[in-house]
């Protein structure tokens, strides 16, 4: 039939009725078109622009900064810094009823590592260092007991604060006199006052900042926490990290190597070395801390790092409160295979040793002993590929129980198989993140000094009154530096109710200081979790936005049951049930 305007017409009606409608349910409307724009993203059409995150994909851990700082994980990881810190100090006033030999000489940790270095005995080294304190709070007894008028053997750590306190009186009384006697003379005239009152100043402020140190001295020759000196160890080994990455320092002393060494290895190894009580009741607590609120950052990082989209407190603390077990269990699970491994191949050996103590069966005991030593090679080996998986893996962990929504079995099974699979690449994103993470916490640093700085000079214009030989803001409060924001309050030089000033000022610093603790803590879960993403679409070629949905979560809802191909065909039951709406 010849074609015609008619049948033409006719046709391509015919057609347009004959062709498969897509049906899409009105609530999936919006994710459809959202996917659909997201796919047609990729589709290439001219070189207009390059995909520096496909040919690049290091650069995609630079998201972390922005994932880092959004509120709801800032907030999560303040609490858990705050609880963490909370735990430390309270195990400290705990362990502080005990005798000293359950607290740490000030610097311990650091003289584990020059032991462990040069040799030596550390358990000599450290009752040197015990007798030598009491030998200076014995001098320095002998000198309070003069002042307070009290026997030598009675004098306490109290006393010897009374004491420097009533010496800075003498000295601030003897001040005071020797200007009197100034301004008393017949033939003084304005200069002479005015020198007087110089000198008068400057003793008086010299004067408080020698009590002050003379406290701190007396405060030195006692044994401390085993949390604040692992906390300020830690905070020194920080400290140098930040100044070798600017020093562009990585394999020298003090370079960014040795400092992660101090941090991750000897500061944790003296804790659980010489007072493994402590250090494990404090593992246990920080653990289970990060288990719910490290959790709940890293589901909140995993869904805005695959979805672009955030979720709300509530919702990532339900997700890690359930899977509490799994985040506690995930680090702990490797720790505990490397002690069993060790124990049983350290109580075989035992056995031998008491078989060999038995008459006539110490050959028995030497054959023994010489087959389990290819035995114990086998367990050596399978404790150093655990240990390597723990330490190189442990960041990627928590990570994969947020975007997975799996248990802590999967957890060290992806961590340890993407960590053997591509254990360059992860040293490389790791290099990566390490150097981007301490840029950007200087700038959080910076930018947190200069709050302070500025609420300081606001609040410092008005203030003339004077406290300790300075300006009472001074004395309550010392100016912080770029590389020091933390100070001691000198109580000794305060009044009761600039006690009370000086708490409400630190508690207020201090809570503005944590936020950086949050900041790096926050950090490093959304790394951790950015560069899961990376190696689990080079290693399984799982695309990074896919990620587990809990249907009970509010944000989700009618999100969680779309269909990962936004153009598929909708399954003949929905079909049916459509048309029978219809």
């Amino acid at each position: 039939m010849p074609a015609t305007p008619e049948n033409t017409a006719n046709n391509t009606k015919s057609s347009e009725a004959s062709a498969p409608e897509m049906l899409v349910p009105p609530d999936r409307v919006a994710h459809v078109e959202r996917d659909v724009a997201r796919y047609a993203s990729h589709v290439p059409s001219s070189v207009r622009h390059i995909d520096w995150g496909e040919i690049f994909p290091a650069t995609k851990l630079f998201r972390g900064f922005r994932v880092a700082v959004h509120p709801s994980k800032l907030l999560l990881s303040l609490v858990a810094a705050l609880l963490i810190y909370g735990g430390t100090r309270g195990l400290d006033g705990l362990f502080g009823l005990l005798p000293q030999a359950w607290r740490a000489v000030p610097g311990e940790p650091a003289l584990f590592e020059s032991v462990r270095s040069g040799g030596g005995d550390f358990d000599e080294e450290v009752e040197s260092a015990r007798r030598a304190l009491e030998r200076r709070r014995n001098n320095l007894r002998e000198s309070a007991a003069l002042v307070v008028e009290r026997p030598v053997d009675e004098i306490g750590r109290g006393d010897l604060v009374e004491a420097a306190e009533k010496r800075r009186d003498e000295r601030l009384s003897n001040l005071a006199s020797a200007r009197d006697r100034v301004l008393e003379s017949a033939d003084v005239d304005e200069a002479s006052i005015a020198s007087a009152e110089r000198a008068y100043g400057i003793g008086v402020a010299d004067t408080y900042a020698l009590a002050a140190r003379e406290v701190e001295r007396v405060e030195d020759l006692y044994p401390r926490g085993v949390g604040i000196t692992l906390y300020d160890y830690e905070t020194q080994q920080l400290d140098r990290l930040v100044a070798a990455v600017l020093d562009v320092n990585f394999m020298g002393e003090g370079g960014v190597f040795a400092s992660l060494y101090r941090g991750l290895w000897i500061g944790p190894m003296w804790a659980f070395s010489q007072h493994p009580l402590y250090a494990a009741l404090l593992g246990i607590w920080t653990l289970a801390v990060l288990a719910v609120f490290g959790g709940a950052v890293a589901r909140s990082a995993a869904v805005q790092v695959a979805r672009d989209e955030k979720i709300s407190l509530r919702s990532a603390l339900r997700f890690s409160s359930g899977k509490f077990v799994s985040f506690l269990s995930a680090p702990l699970i490797p720790v505990l295979v490397i002690v069993v491994l060790g124990l049983t191949a350290s109580l075989a050996a035992l056995l031998m040793s008491l078989i060999g103590l038995v008459p006539g069966l110490g050959w028995l005991a030497d054959i023994g002993i010489g087959l389990l030593v290819p035995i114990g090679l086998i367990v050596g080996l399978l404790i150093t590929l655990t240990f390597i998986g723990l330490v190189g893996g442990i960041s990627l962990m928590y990570p994969t129980i947020a975007v997975e929504g799996t248990d802590s079995f999967d957890a060290i099974s992806r961590s340890f198989s993407y960590l053997f699979a591509k254990p360059w690449r992860v040293a490389w994103y790791g290099l990566v993140a390490l150097v981007y993470g301490v840029l950007t916490f200087l700038v959080v640093r910076l930018f947190l000094w200069m709050v302070l700085i500025a609420t300081r000079a606001a609040l410092g214009v008005f203030v003339f009154r004077e406290a300790a030989g300075t300006n009472v803001l001074d004395a309550l409060w010392p100016k912080p530096s770029p590389n020091q924001f933390s100070y001691d309050i000198p109580f000794s030089n305060l009044t009761w109710g600039q006690d009370i000033a000086a708490v409400l000022i630190a508690i207020t610093v201090f809570g503005l200081l944590s936020l950086l603790c949050a900041y790096a803590l926050s950090l490093y879960v959304s790394m951790g979790t950015i560069i899961y993403y990376l190696l689990r679409r080079e290693v399984d070629a799982t695309e990074p936005d896919e990620v587990y949905l809990d249907p009970a979560d509010e944000e989700f809802a009618g999100l969680a049951d779309v269909a990962d191909d936004p153009l598929a065909e909708p399954e003949p039951a929905e079909v049916a049930s459509k048309e029978s709406d219809e």
